[in-house]
């Protein structure tokens, strides 16, 4: 233990991407999709929910659903205009967007228009609370909405190219917007900043849980990890795969879903896919409504519900065997994934291989590299009758920390 308090900062000193190889992939999620019940045959494009027995989908002439944890049934929109994004903060409190600048209030008992901002097609709408949303489109090419808790605005990013998604970051209440083109805008109260994403493909839909933890998607399989605890933010490419997407969502750390061409779906570990769904009716949304059930909607009233198991956690504690040799391998048991695997001696750090949350599976062996690591060091050989400390640590997302679940000895 006298070197693993300082292998963060080395990590972040050494660290190095390589999330560009296919061959490891997240635990296998179950492959049943399985189709629920509508009621309609229009189009649905989006879906939002606000617990696990409270979801709303909105879609083509004004239709919107409101699923009860068994069902899903209408609801009297008040309007025959299509509808693109629905976003709440509770079952009483939703918003929905739409063609010819339609937006409506759910406030529990009855859906509201709001009138008199503009007549141009809204697509998707989100925010942070009640008084803190953003939606795109609302105007040219370009164009975004804003609403402070008193009135919404439309402003403009000065670019030609459509935005297809926004997210808000708390606390100052600033919007990310993605587009066609790879553009990506921090808007402020008063300024609008355009950020270089390295590519040129459409992004299509974003997703966040901090300032540091975001996610954009896009054409040519093309995934985004943006940083925004500096600016300009910090973006990089993880994808997977070559698929065009246009939808994500999470129901844990390395836990998620990406939409795909062809109304595919991929399971996704933050480095690699692996098809969760084949192609079929097309989709336009994905949303995690709690950490175990996913739902997706689409066309032709398609509404299909996962709630197949994610990646498995390991425990506070794990069992280490290391095999003989100077080259050994480390395996543990359970068999679960960890964020990092460290071997020191008295000198220092020998070798130190990170993932992105938890990525290492057991079985690696000593000096080698990692196809989805974050962060890689390799001091030299071990010696033959040295004793060198193995320890793993586990990322826990829910306290934003490393712990530290493992620690053997050994002499090869």
């Amino acid at each position: 233990m006298r070197a693993y308090r300082m292998v963060l900062v080395l990590v972040l000193v050494a660290g190095q991407w390589a999330c560009d190889d296919d061959t490891v992939i997240p635990p296998p999620p179950s492959p049943e999709w399985e189709s629920m019940a509508s009621g309609t045959s229009r189009e649905l494009n989006a879906v939002w929910a606000a617990s696990s027995d409270d979801a709303f989908a909105v879609g083509a002439e004004g239709t919107i659903l409101r699923f009860d944890g068994r069902d899903w049934d209408p609801m009297f929109s008040g309007t025959a205009a299509d509808l693109h994004g629905v976003w709440g903060t509770s079952g009483n409190h939703v918003i929905a967007t739409g063609d010819q600048g339609t937006i409506l209030v759910f406030d529990g008992g009855a859906w509201d228009p709001v009138t008199g901002v503009t007549t141009d097609p809204i697509g998707s709408v989100t925010g942070i609370d009640a008084n803190n949303l953003v939606a795109v489109g609302g105007g040219p090419p370009g164009s975004f909405l804003v609403f402070d808790g008193v009135e919404w605005t439309v402003r403009s990013t000065g670019d030609s190219q459509t935005l297809a998604d926004a997210l808000m970051i708390p606390p100052g209440g600033g919007s990310l917007l993605v587009g066609a083109a790879g553009t990506m805008f921090v808007a402020g109260p008063d300024t609008v900043t355009a950020i270089a994403t390295g590519t040129t493909s459409n992004l299509n839909a974003i997703l966040g849980t901090t300032a540091e933890d975001v996610i954009a998607v896009g054409d040519d399989g093309t995934v985004l990890a943006i940083n925004f605890d500096a600016f300009p933010p910090d973006v990089r490419e993880i994808s997977g795969t070559s698929t065009d997407l246009t939808g994500i969502t999470m129901r844990g750390y390395n836990d998620l879903f990406l939409l795909g061409s062809g109304g595919s779906i991929l399971a996704f570990d933050r480095c690699s896919t692996q098809p969760s769904k084949g192609s079929g009716a097309l989709l336009n949304d994905i949303a995690a409504v709690s950490s175990e059930r996913v739902l997706a909607v689409g066309a032709d009233g398609t509404i299909l519900t996962y709630t197949g198991p994610g990646p498995a956690a390991c425990p506070d504690q794990v069992t280490v065997s290391v095999s003989g040799g100077l080259t050994p391998t480390f395996s543990w048991s359970p068999n679960c994934f960890v964020n990092l695997v460290l071997v020191e001696e008295q000198a220092g750090d020998m070798w130190v291989v990170e993932g992105d949350g938890n990525l290492i599976e057991s079985g690696v062996r000593y000096g080698d590299h990692h196809p989805c690591e974050t962060g890689f060091w390799y001091e030299g050989p071990l010696l033959p009758g040295v004793e060198y400390d193995v320890i793993l640590f586990r990322y826990d997302e829910a306290v934003d920390d490393y712990t530290l679940i493992a620690l053997e000895t050994f002499t090869p």
